[in-house]
């Protein structure tokens, strides 16, 4: 099933091809005794080593911001505008800002920030106890989620948006209350438990491309020029996923000119044959971009201390980024700035991100 929403779409100018990005966590600037000379040291550092690109969240993943904004509270009153000092900071060193949004989660399992503020908006587990998660399906939760990225985006005057987080938990999960009684309104008599289960899948699919296609609209007619990339786990979970993330429709809608997929594959969860996984993970990715007949970027995210494992040195991220240039991707998302810094000497030593 697909779901294209011709309505919405703004023309998606092509990504920027960026060669070499680094998530940057904000908060690790909002720790302890850490100072303006303390961001203009990584951004130094994040420039030598050859990254062009730099993807700071901007929110958190339970629904605070780094920045001041009208929709979200603040991370910290006392620096309200982290975001702003990275983004000014990086800019300074010609690295392009393509701020992270954290799009549904507002505390995951535990309600917070909007989430919290607004339970009408929330999901809900199967016991029917608020979640830390947005609904897509209820249309003010989307149109906070646009507001906020909207804001980021003129904010910062940023050459484009990452969008993680925009699926459902991987779990389990009931709608918000409005969104539930519209489905159970909408089943057709007689209905069997396995035909609801397909309809409720595709429920929440279309929620999700319907939030992506407003996401779309706002952002390219905000930055007609910009990068809107998002975040997946990989090519499996677009189809008949509890994340319902249909994300080659997006791509060939034109919604989103960038796929940044997990290279999250180590011998802690995929033993020997780590390498293995890795590569078909990408190169099926790659063939979903293909089959949608558009061209736009595929890069992985490299995840250099993640839950599912971590790298030990520098030659691991050569093998990654080796396999990727065999395979044709055209970049990298070093996850992240704060675990990859014990490996940064290093890395620029051996000019692991530098171009040849």
């Amino acid at each position: 099933m697909r779901t294209i929403l011709a309505s919405f779409i703004f023309a998606a100018a092509p990504a920027f091809a960026a060669q070499h990005a680094i998530y940057v966590q904000s908060a690790f600037f909002e720790a302890g005794d850490a100072t303006i000379d303390s961001i203009d040291a990584a951004m130094d550092t994040i420039a030598a080593c050859g990254f062009d690109t730099i993807y700071p969240y901007a929110t958190t993943s339970s629904g605070f911001s780094f920045y001041p904004s009208a929709y979200l509270r603040s991370t910290r009153e006392a620096r309200p505008d982290t975001l702003g000092a990275i983004t000014r900071a990086a800019r300074e060193r010609g690295l392009r800002v393509v701020p992270a949004v954290c799009v549904l989660t507002s505390g995951h399992h535990e309600a917070r920030g909007p989430a919290a503020e607004h339970p009408e908006w929330a999901l809900r587990t199967p016991d029917g106890e608020t979640m830390g998660w947005l609904s897509p399906a209820h249309p003010l939760a989307r149109a906070h989620v646009v507001n906020v990225i909207r804001e980021v985006l003129l904010h910062t005057k940023a050459d484009g948006i990452l969008l993680d987080y925009l699926r459902f938990p991987n779990e389990a999960v009931e709608l918000d209350p409005e969104s539930a009684l519209r489905f159970e309104l909408n089943a057709p008599q007689d209905e069997t438990p396995d035909a609801r289960a397909v309809r409720y899948q595709r429920f929440k699919e279309e929620a999700l491309t319907t939030l992506a296609a407003e996401i779309s609209a706002a952002v390219f007619h905000t930055q007609p020029k910009a990068t809107l990339g998002v975040y997946t786990w990989g090519p499996h979970v677009p189809v008949n996923h509890p994340v319902a993330q249909r994300w080659p429709d997006w791509v060939e809608a034109g919604y989103i000119n960038l796929v940044n997929v997990s290279g999250y594959c180590f011998p802690a969860n995929y033993g020997d044959n780590y390498l293995k996984v890795f590569e078909k993970r990408l190169r099926d990715a790659a063939r979903r971009i293909a089959e949608t007949g558009r061209d736009i970027p595929l890069t992985f995210a490299l995840g250099v201390k993640t839950s599912h494992g971590a790298i030990t040195s520098t030659q691991d991220m050569r093998d990654y980024l080796r396999i990727a240039d065999e395979i044709g991707l055209l970049g990298s998302a070093v996850f992240n700035w704060t675990h990859f810094l014990p490996y940064a000497t290093t890395a620029l030593k051996e000019g692991v991100f530098l171009a040849p």
